[in-house]
């Protein structure tokens, strides 16, 4: 059994790797940052988009007149809505996973998707929303977007369950079986927080110009990249 989780484990790895080396976008593809296209630059760009007449109506005063029903990203499906601000230019693309399309764990799976290709979340928030439930965000900052994946009614932080399960199969493959033994056995269960699906994954790639539209986590300046050293 510890073998067999071993190399579940290891072919969940192998899989966030895949998933991190083939983040880097091309100017085909729908994520790749556009900011400041108007629609038709968006309609010539990708032609799979669809018309939203009249366009969807979101907060900050953002619309979405173009959207497409399922593209992937992050090891995930999702809707995306390609927001604009006023003046009708992009500023934001809004990804959404409703209940009806997640599964137990997906928040903490995108998380660690996430995590592979940029490193550790800067920050991680949370409030409550409505109806009781919570919120939780995490936010990354790349040199062209600010990345902040929501879940409601869903913590996507690794549960005492997940941290202890993932200390015993590293053991393992350090040849320590009597201490993945030992954290087998006090391996906690997995808990109705992780069972449970989640209302909503939210994941935003925005503008990092555009400082006013970040949600539960304040907004974070981007540091200048550093110059390179010289040669010697």
């Amino acid at each position: 059994m510890v073998l067999r989780l071993a190399q579940t484990f290891a072919a969940l790895i192998s899989a966030l790797a895949a998933t991190a080396s083939a983040e880097p976008r091309d100017a085909a593809d729908p994520l790749a940052p556009r900011w400041g296209a108007d629609a038709a630059t968006l309609d010539q760009a990708l032609p799979g988009l669809r018309r939203a007449d009249p366009p969807v109506a979101f907060g900050a005063g953002l619309s979405a007149p173009r959207a497409l029903q399922a593209t992937t990203a992050y090891g995930g499906l999702w809707r995306a809505w390609f927001q604009v601000d006023g003046e009708d230019r992009l500023v934001q693309i809004l990804l959404d996973r409703r209940r009806a399309a997640l599964r137990p764990g997906d928040g903490a799976r995108t998380l660690r998707a996430l995590s592979a290709a940029h490193g550790p979340p800067l920050r991680l928030c949370r409030d409550a929303v409505r109806a009781g439930g919570v919120q939780t965000e995490a936010l990354w900052l790349t040199e062209t977007a600010r990345i902040t994946l929501g879940a409601i009614n869903a913590d996507p932080r690794p549960s005492a369950h997940e941290v202890t399960r993932a200390q015993g199969l590293s053991a393992l493959r350090s040849g320590k079986v009597d201490k993945a033994l030992r954290l087998r056995r006090a391996l906690p269960p997995p808990g109705a927080e992780r069972r449970a699906r989640p209302r909503r994954l939210l994941l935003r790639l925005t503008d990092p110009a555009r400082p006013d539209l970040a949600g539960l986590c304040p907004p974070v300046p981007i540091a200048k990249p550093r110059p390179a050293a010289a040669a010697p």
